[in-house]
């Protein structure tokens, strides 16, 4: 029986060609996008799921009242970790990560022509591998980072700088002044890690660097540019580390009135919360969801009104059938199952467009997605259950109606008296188009308002603005390489600042003149003239040289 009923299908699908690609078409475009959104919001609710005992990883954050001010930090100094770790028996392991905002420049002294600006150069502790399960396919996870100046890279990063040669015990200079020996290969952090790295160095090099020295001055917890993660022992609470990390800084006098709160929140979904653990951009994505179910129902809702519009092509075959015995549940069975083979042809197609349009996707949202991410088990259920959702909802209505036909009426010619849900259509209707003019009016809302953010004259002339990273090298002979640049045809200005725009700043406490001591604070950037004299020495001087060119390139 459902072989026949398969046939059937599949004969008026073929025969009806134009209704088939309309609403096969109709479907698909729907179902493709309800796939992308859905994509979208799994992969934002995966981050770091991947590593084992995530649920007891925790990231630490800190918030500080300077006068009517609340700051929130999202690091803490070199010692953090260390003082809490021999401190709090809750804390199984405890870890620090640091250079992910920084711009350094990498080269193979062997190759000096392969030199790079890398973003993603980072350090960490020896436990690295063992904390998180991010995959070391060379080197021992052990005792990769454990020496001072070694360094684990990316299959990416050592083809770009050895070639195709084995890159293990061969060194990269790092900064032009420090040779990193690469003692490991991992693999590129998945599409859903907060951590991204191309280059992975032993924290342990940080004390003998430039400007490192003090990292080892000071045993009190205070905040930094350290990322802390703890991961605590089964059972243990959050709240018991944060009042031990408080204790801490009231052992020091002299932070003993500072009014700070010490937070830590669970890494699992981090990428979701600020640094106070508010889940501000996950209140956002709960919309994306609702969009994706609305879409979908608006391609439901066309196929629906599309097949019961064709209802007196099918009048006679369904009153035939009647008239020799057929139940109204088998004619129901039989629409449920044309449904069904719809349904997957256009999930089909759906999933074609889906596979298709993810290089505009992401594009557009500014993001990627790794391939694989796409068979991953939990994304195969959702898919899966949209697949399942869309046979039972698009089978309902059509067998419902044309089942119910009379036979008599229906061979008699007698279809006006039949009213084969005519009042449901008219209501589907008007939800289909209601729901469309929301979708387009909200759509060109945001649409402007974003206009409106990249467009808006923020009083900065970003125009012919190019920037230049400083170096050890450099910085140590700012006056010559500027007076060089300012020479230069087409070059119509030239700054100095310590921070890159955009990017940082530096933080002052500023005292009333009644000395209160926290008054208030203000961010800073040094720039030009006003950039100290001292910082022209190379010692401090690690901000970005601005060109403002004119019409000549």
């Amino acid at each position: 029986m459902f072989r026949n009923y398969v046939k059937i299908a599949f004969r008026n699908l073929v025969k009806h060609r134009l209704y088939s690609v309309i609403n096969i078409g109709g479907l698909s475009i729907g179902i493709g996008a309800c796939l992308l959104i859905l994509l979208f919001v799994i992969h934002e609710h995966s981050y770091d799921n991947f590593h084992q005992q995530a649920d007891r990883i925790y990231v630490t954050s800190a918030r500080v009242r300077m006068g009517g001010d609340s700051i929130d930090f999202s690091g803490m100094n070199y010692s953090t970790a260390v003082e809490v770790k021999k401190t709090d028996p809750s804390v199984e392991s405890a870890l620090r990560v640091s250079g992910f905002y920084n711009k350094k420049v990498v080269m193979n002294p062997v190759d000096p022509e392969k030199k790079f600006t890398e973003n993603h150069f980072i350090f960490a502790d020896s436990n690295f591998f063992r904390f998180f399960s991010f995959h070391l396919k060379t080197g021992n996870p052990d005792r990769a980072l454990v020496r001072p100046f070694t360094v684990v890279i990316t299959e990416d990063a050592a083809k770009k700088y050895f070639g195709n040669t084995d890159p293990i015990g061969k060194v990269l200079r790092y900064d032009s002044a420090y040779a990193f020996e690469v003692t490991g290969i991992v693999a590129k952090a998945p599409s859903n890690s907060v951590i991204h790295y191309d280059f992975i160095a032993s924290l342990a090099s940080q004390p003998a660097m430039r400007d490192g020295a003090y990292l080892l001055k000071s045993q009190d917890i205070l905040f930094g540019n350290y990322s802390t993660y703890f991961r605590l022992r089964e059972g243990a609470r959050p709240a018991t580390v944060e009042n031990t990390m408080l204790e801490l800084v009231r052992r020091n006098k002299e932070n003993k009135d500072v009014p700070a709160r010490f937070m830590l929140r669970s890494f699992q979904g981090s990428n979701l919360q600020d640094a106070a653990g508010n889940e501000g951009n996950n209140k956002y994505l709960k919309i994306f969801p609702l969009v994706a179910g609305l879409i979908l129902l608006l391609a439901l809702i066309n196929y629906m009104n599309l097949a019961t519009a064709r209802a007196t092509l099918r009048a006679k075959e369904i009153g035939v059938r009647k008239v020799n015995g057929a139940s109204r549940s088998r004619i129901a069975q039989q629409f449920y199952v044309e449904s069904a083979l719809y349904s997957i042809l256009s999930f089909g197609a759906g999933f074609l467009l889906f596979r298709l349009s993810q290089p505009y996707f992401y594009r557009l949202i500014e993001e990627h997605i790794d391939p694989s991410f796409v068979y991953q088990p939990i994304v195969l259920v959702f898919f899966a259950g949209l697949l399942l959702a869309t046979i039972l909802i698009a089978g309902i209505y059509p067998s419902l109606v044309l089942s119910s036909y009379n036979p008599v009426a229906v061979l008699y010619g007698k279809m006006s008296r039949q009213k084969g849900g005519a009042g449901l259509r008219k209501f589907l209707t008007v939800l289909q188009f209601s729901v469309s003019i929301v979708l387009i009016i909200s759509s060109m809302l945001i649409g402007r308002q974003l206009y409106f953010l990249r467009h808006t004259n923020t009083g900065i002339d970003r125009e012919n603005v190019l920037s230049v990273p400083f170096d050890k090298t450099i910085g140590n002979h700012y006056a010559a390489f500027r007076k060089e640049v300012e020479g230069l045809p087409g070059i119509s200005g030239v700054a100095v600042a310590s921070n890159e725009l955009y990017v940082g700043y530096n933080m002052v406490e500023v005292q009333l003149p009644d000395g209160e001591k926290y008054a208030s604070s203000v961010s800073l950037v040094w720039i030009s003239h006003l950039f100290p004299y001292w910082a022209c020495n190379g010692k401090w001087l690690r901000s970005i040289l601005f060109f403002t060119p004119g019409q000549t390139r």
